[in-house]
């Protein structure tokens, strides 16, 4: 309850000490506020036997179970923000909408505490109590690791909405007060320990394992990711490097055929060879000598390439500019 009217306080009064204790951390939204703290009255009403308190209970049920039908048929019901408009504080998928794993928590808590306030019979009853505590201590449990270990696929559970830490705080409490109720509940009518006693650590543990295989899958992605970016990078830097030495042997046999003295098949077809040793590998097909009229006047290798003899390259819009690209700057050109 404390946990719940700090929280509404903080919200009604803008103030982010009572809404944020621990900065850059996701606040309770309105509505976890108020089902903790409609959670908490509920159970001080059960001990003292007040009456209609069940009805409470009820309250907590339906707003979570609105709350989970809108995260499952993602629709809005105008519930998130009724009563306080959430400034996304913490940036969220939906502002004020309290998270899936909170949501399904209070409404099992709430329906739980409709039972109990029934005065049924215990038999079934204790037992499905001791499971929601449990379960409610868990996954508050699993919340907070999550944010000490920083794994962020544990605090938000697989959504875009973390659960707040201080809910999963109320979530521990909730769930050790309904387990310390069932426990007295039992002894009173069985004098002695419940048969469901290892229930808890049973749940306990399967949290624990559930967040080692939450937590290692965590560190395989983001390991996986740093490799293939490295290789990513790496590769990007060696075809950089091969473009560059590419483009350098292309523009000194460029300015070596400009000139009047080189201007011989012969040191053509040498120049040629020696690039299209080590340019093939990387789709280098062939080279061309074009004239001013943009034509070709000498191809190399010649098998293969005799329709390209006389090709006028101005012919084909994509080829002329680029080739206008060419003459405007110094840097390499593509007709792709």
């Amino acid at each position: 309850m404390a946990i719940g009217i700090a929280t509404i306080l903080g919200w009604l009064t803008g103030s982010s000490l009572l809404l944020q204790p621990l900065a850059g951390i996701a606040p309770i939204k309105f509505n976890g506020a108020v089902s903790l703290f409609l959670v908490g009255l509920t159970i001080l009403g059960l001990e003292y036997q007040i009456k209609h308190t069940g009805w409470l209970a009820l309250i907590i049920a339906g707003l979570n179970l609105a709350t989970l039908g809108q995260h499952l048929f993602q629709i809005d019901l105008h519930i998130d923000e009724l009563i306080i408009h959430d400034p996304s504080v913490i940036e969220t998928m939906r502002p004020g909408r309290v998270s899936s794993v909170s949501a399904l928590i209070f409404f099992l808590i709430g329906m739980s505490l409709f039972w109990k306030a029934q005065g049924t019979k215990p038999r079934f009853r204790l037992l499905t109590e001791a499971i929601i505590g449990s379960v409610a201590g868990s996954a508050g449990f699993s919340t907070l690791v999550g944010y000490i270990a920083e794994l962020p696929a544990v605090y938000t559970w697989g959504s875009g909405t973390p659960t707040a830490p201080m809910a999963a705080v109320g979530m521990i409490l909730v769930g050790l007060a309904m387990l310390v109720l069932a426990w007295r509940e039992t002894m009173g009518n069985e004098g002695g320990p419940p048969r469901w006693s290892p229930l808890p650590a049973v749940i306990a543990c399967l949290t624990l394992t559930f967040i080692l295989w939450i937590g290692l899958r965590e560190r395989e992605l983001v390991y996986l990711g740093a490799k293939t970016q490295t290789a990513m990078d790496t590769l990007a830097v060696q075809i950089n490097s091969e473009l560059e030495r590419q483009t350098n042997e292309i523009e000194k046999i460029a300015r070596r055929w400009g000139d009047a003295e080189s201007n011989n098949p012969v040191i053509w077809e040498a120049d040629a060879v020696t690039l299209m040793s080590t340019a093939q590998v990387y789709g280098c097909t062939s080279l061309s000598f074009l004239n001013l009229e943009l034509r070709n006047v000498w191809i190399y290798p010649d098998a293969g390439n005799e329709a390209m003899i006389a090709y006028v390259h101005s012919e084909q819009s994509e080829r002329s500019n680029a080739i206008s690209q060419l003459q405007a700057g110094p840097h390499p050109a593509s007709s792709i």
